[in-house]
């Protein structure tokens, strides 16, 4: 018997979550959502490999791109063509984000590089305190996290994700798991190098209750790899024939 999944069923219901979850992105009208949809969508039909995947991954892009709506291609190509960061007016390819946000805020980082001048400090920092700026944090995962928390918190921070790709890497890799859990942690491990990109105008490098999905990801990893130390520490031979998987686990 085929696992849901697999059946014609399991497809349609996929193909519709699939949907509804992309037209979901596409109405934000955030470019950042226009890139993550656009990022998967190679990635996915990448790791078929197989060239005819990549074929009908380009041709459906192209369909797609052809077939959307004059909003949507206006909202995505805003500012591309126009010269020069300086102000908000000339920086219409990031919202006013290089010319009006992040270069006020650059010298911040100067005056507490080590450990950054505390949560929020986008909030009393001199551009906000002199009304150069209104935003309460600097669209920049990076540059916050620098702000906020120095070369420190960046260092912790940086290798907090590390351990966890590193992790939905193992799982992925793990030919002791089911087909559908090692696709679920390879998907996961697309994604978060994804959010690592849209980090770069927005969102938060600290994991918050927007990224939930990734705190379930971890404890359902980290639990499946405690499993296996129990079972390997029970049955020492497990270890060996399980390959490097469990091992370094």
């Amino acid at each position: 018997m085929l696992p849901v999944y697999q059946t014609v069923r399991g497809k349609i219901v996929g193909l519709v979550v699939i949907g509804a979850t992309v037209m979901a992105l596409l109405l934000t009208f955030s470019r950042a959502a226009f890139l993550g949809v656009l990022l998967v969508v190679c990635v996915f039909f990448f790791l078929r490999g197989n060239m005819r995947y990549v074929l009908i991954g380009l041709f459906v892009c192209a369909t797609v791109a052809v077939l959307l709506p004059d909003s949507f291609v206006e909202r995505a190509t805003t500012g591309f063509g126009k010269g020069g960061v300086g102000s908000r007016q000339h920086d219409t390819l990031t919202a006013g984000r290089v010319g009006g946000i992040w270069l006020p805020l650059l010298p911040e980082i100067a005056k507490h590089p080590i450990i950054g001048d505390g949560v929020n400090a986008t909030q009393w920092s001199l551009p906000a305190r002199e009304g150069l700026i209104v935003e309460g944090h600097p669209h920049n995962a990076y540059l916050r996290l620098l702000m906020d928390h120095g070369v420190v918190g960046l260092a912790v921070v940086g290798y907090f994700l590390l351990q966890v790709w590193r992790l939905f890497r193992r799982r992925a890799n793990d030919v002791t798991q089911p087909p559908l859990i090692r696709a679920y942690f390879n998907g996961v491990s697309v994604a978060l190098v994804i959010f690592m990109i849209q980090c770069v105008s927005g969102s938060r490098l600290i994991f918050d209750y927007i990224q939930v999905f990734y705190w379930f990801a971890i404890a359902i990893g980290l639990a499946i790899e405690h499993r296996q130390r129990l079972a390997a520490s029970a049955n020492p031979d497990l270890a060996a024939s399980s390959g490097p998987a469990l091992r370094s686990a």
